[in-house]
């Protein structure tokens, strides 16, 4: 099992490419997450990360989710290494994706078919968030809730 769990949020930069394994011939669907500089921070501008989904997840999303709509996307942080041509090694970071959300308004996860298979519509999705939001209201943000002597606010 691994520790490296990440959830992002940010937007699609461009269609997402399905491909299918030689082997097997299992689904596998990479996209480019933009995730923005949050405000306030000391990142101070925007990452582009790759996402790579697989089986019924990769079908998923290949049907339903498009360039330039905003997901969320929880899955396992990886580190790649490869060589250039010219001989150099470098190293970059992808995600592993667990679970798909696009983001309209509610929070609406990307349901893979009841078999993955290639070409099956997924079944009818529901907003995961809709219901929970109007329920409870937030509290008041306060003042007490963070220690000034600790800058980490949990």
């Amino acid at each position: 099992m691994s520790l490296a769990r990440v959830s992002l949020l940010g937007q699609v930069e461009k269609a997402p490419e399905t491909r299918f394994t030689n082997n097997q011939n299992v689904p596998v669907c990479n996209l480019s997450l933009l995730v923005p500089a949050a405000p306030g921070s000391k990142m101070a501008q925007p990452f582009s990360i790759k996402v790579i989904c697989w089986r019924g997840l990769a079908s998923a999303v290949a049907e339903q989710v498009q360039a330039g709509q905003s997901v969320w996307v929880e899955g396992r942080l990886q580190l790649n290494s490869y060589q250039t041509p010219e001989g150099v090694t470098k190293k970059s970071f992808e995600i592993e994706a667990t679970q798909v959300s696009v983001i309209d308004g509610a929070m609406i996860p990307v349901i893979p078919s009841a078999t993955g298979a290639p070409g099956q519509a997924a079944p009818q999705r529901q907003p995961a968030m809709a219901s929970t939001a109007a329920a409870a209201p937030m509290a008041p943000a306060s003042a007490d809730l963070f220690d000034s002597a600790d800058d980490i606010p949990f």
